[in-house]
C-alpha cells in the first residue's frame, strides 16, 4: 500500500487545571483573545492526549542520500508515531543568466512492524524549497502508525543524485524520532491542549498564555442538582464539604453527616 504524507509546522502546549469539572472560559495570548490568532486552537482533555507523547526517542538517520538503495532504521518499542527529518539543497544554475532555480526531489519512506509478516507501507514525499533555492530546506514528515509496536523504517531517493556541473543535489535524512503514547492516569485532572501556528511564535519563543477556569457546582441539596455556574456561597460551601469530583463523587463527608437546612437558609 502506498500513500502521500506531509508534515505541518506548529507547536503544542499542555496546561493542567487540576479538577475534572474545570472548563476554559477565556484564553488569551498576551492581551489578545485566542480567537484573534488564525490557526490557534484549544482542546479540553479529560485523559491522555494523543498529540502529546509520553516519550520521544531520537536516533540518527542515514546522512546524505546518494543512490537508490534503502537505508533502514528501527524505532523504539511501543512506538505509535515516527517523524523523519530531512535537509535538502537542490537547485540548478542557468548557464546563460546565472539565475538559480529550485528543483524538486522525491524520496520514498516505508514502515512495517518488526516480528510480523506484513508488506511495507510506502509513502512518497516531494521536497522543494519554496523560497530561496540555494538555502538549506528543512522538512519533517510525520507518520501516525496503526498500532503500538517496534517498527522498521526505511528511506531512499527515487532518483540517483545528479552529477551535473550546474546542479546542486543534496538530500540528507538527519534523524528518526519515535513517539510512545502517554499511558499515565489523569484521573482528577483536566488539561487544555493549545495548538499554536508557527506565525504566533516570535523569535522561536512560545508566547505567554493566560487561562481563566471555572468550577461548576450543584446548585441545590438534592442528588439531582445540576452543576452550574453560581456565585452563591451556600452551594460552593456544600460542594467543598462533599469533596472533589473524580470519576463520580469522592465524598469528604457523607450527605448524612451534612445538615442541609442551615445551608439552604443561605440560598
Amino acid at each position: 500500500m502506498s500513500k502521500k504524507v506531509s508534515g505541518k509546522p506548529g507547536a503544542v502546549q499542555n496546561f493542567g487545571l487540576g479538577n475534572p469539572q474545570f472548563g476554559t472560559g477565556d484564553l488569551r495570548i498576551g492581551n489578545q483573545p485566542l480567537s484573534d490568532f488564525p490557526g490557534a486552537k484549544a482542546t479540553i482533555l479529560r485523559g491522555p492526549d494523543p498529540a502529546w507523547p509520553a516519550n520521544v526517542d531520537t536516533i540518527e538517520g542515514s546522512g546524505v542520500l546518494k543512490g537508490r538503495a534503502y537505508t533502514t532504521r528501527r524505532s523504539s518499542a511501543g512506538t505509535t508515531r515516527v517523524d523523519f527529518d530531512f535537509i535538502m539543497r537542490s537547485f540548478e544554475i542557468d548557464r546563460k543568466s546565472g539565475k538559480r532555480r529550485a528543483i524538486p526531489r522525491r524520496v520514498e519512506i516505508g514502515w512495517r512492524r518488526v516480528g510480523v509478516r506484513e508488506a511495507w507501507t510506502r509513502g512518497e514525499v516531494t521536497l522543494k524549497n519554496p523560497n530561496a533555492p540555494a538555502d538549506a530546506y528543512r522538512r519533517t514528515i510525520r507518520v501516525r502508525l496503526p498500532a503500538a509496536a517496534t517498527w522498521q523504517v526505511r528511506v531512499r531517493r527515487f532518483e540517483t543524485a545528479s552529477t551535473a556541473d550546474n546542479e546542486v543535489d543534496e538530500i540528507s535524512w538527519t534523524a528518526l524520532r519515535s513517539f510512545q503514547p502517554d499511558t499515565a492516569d489523569y484521573t482528577g485532572q483536566t488539561r487544555v491542549r493549545l495548538r499554536l501556528p508557527a506565525s504566533v511564535r516570535a523569535s522561536g519563543q512560545l508566547p505567554v498564555v493566560h487561562a481563566i477556569a471555572h468550577q461548576p457546582v450543584p446548585a441545590g441539596t438534592t442528588a439531582d442538582a445540576v452543576p452550574g455556574a453560581t456565585s452563591n456561597p451556600a452551594w460552593i460551601y456544600l460542594a467543598f464539604l462533599r469533596g472533589q469530583y473524580i470519576q463520580g463523587r469522592l465524598a469528604w463527608l457523607l450527605d448524612s453527616h451534612i445538615s442541609s437546612d442551615p445551608i439552604s437558609e443561605l440560598d
